[in-house]
């Protein structure tokens, strides 16, 4: 609604308007499958009912339902090898990374996080989509790993540092509910904040925003004053900016 406001003010013609804020405004990140697409089919009906015409359009929403993928690692060297024997020693480094990243999409979620910029990530995605145009001939096994990466570029490409905006109710989970992988791995990788999993996602979704971005996020109010959320205070305070705290 704020969006359309907007579009309105800015004296864009109404029935562009909901084309318009699907295609470019509005991003989500899902690890539930049937969450994705309920969200999906609010925003659709949402601008269905601000223009008659809109299912006529054809645009989706863009909604990233996070997937497990899961590569061998001769699938990786052939591809580093081979499509992107001309980019750098550190984007094929960052490649192979995001890559066996999304091994455990399905546990860790948008608690991923890439080493791919956006725009190392739009190159070996023009790369190897080029490449496989022009190999119309490859095997049904070659064809599941072009599939596979373009899932994981996607992917990737959505946990991104890009956005303007990002707003979350991330979810609530001590350490005792946590499965031994899922608290095994944010000991490795967010060791300061592993105590529940919404102040780790409060740190991760920092760093999906662009600098002087706007976050939000529902959260419980414990990280305020109990002493296990010590750093967490200390990273919010000193690194970022509380502008409303309700």
């Amino acid at each position: 609604d704020l969006l359309y406001a907007i579009y309105e003010e800015e004296g864009y013609e109404p029935a562009e308007i909901p084309e318009k804020i699907l295609t470019h405004n509005l991003y989500g990140i899902e690890i539930d499958e049937r969450a994705g697409e309920l969200a999906a089919f609010a925003l659709t009906m949402k601008a269905r009912a601000k223009q008659r015409r809109f299912f006529y359009k054809g645009v989706r929403p863009n909604i990233c339902v996070l997937e497990k993928v899961r590569f061998d690692e001769d699938e990786l060297k052939e591809v580093a090898r081979n499509q992107l024997s001309v980019v750098s020693k550190e984007t094929k480094a960052a490649f192979i990374h995001d890559m066996k990243a999304f091994e455990k999409a399905d546990n860790f979620g948008s608690l991923i996080r890439p080493m791919m910029t956006t725009e190392q990530i739009s190159q070996i995605e023009k790369i190897i989509s080029d490449y496989w145009q022009l190999h119309i001939d490859c095997t049904l096994f070659e064809r599941l790993t072009y599939q596979k990466m373009l899932q994981a570029l996607l992917q990737a490409d959505y946990l991104s540092p890009k956005y303007h905006v990002v707003i979350a109710n991330p979810p609530y989970m001590g350490s005792k509910g946590m499965n031994l992988t899922l608290a095994t791995w944010l000991q490795g990788n967010y060791a300061n904040v592993k105590s529940d999993l919404f102040s780790a996602f409060i740190v991760r979704n920092t760093k999906l925003a662009l600098t002087k971005g706007q976050i939000g996020f529902m959260t419980p109010f414990v990280w305020m004053f109990i002493s296990t959320y010590e750093k967490l205070r200390y990273y919010l305070i000193h690194q970022k900016t509380i502008t409303s705290l309700v």
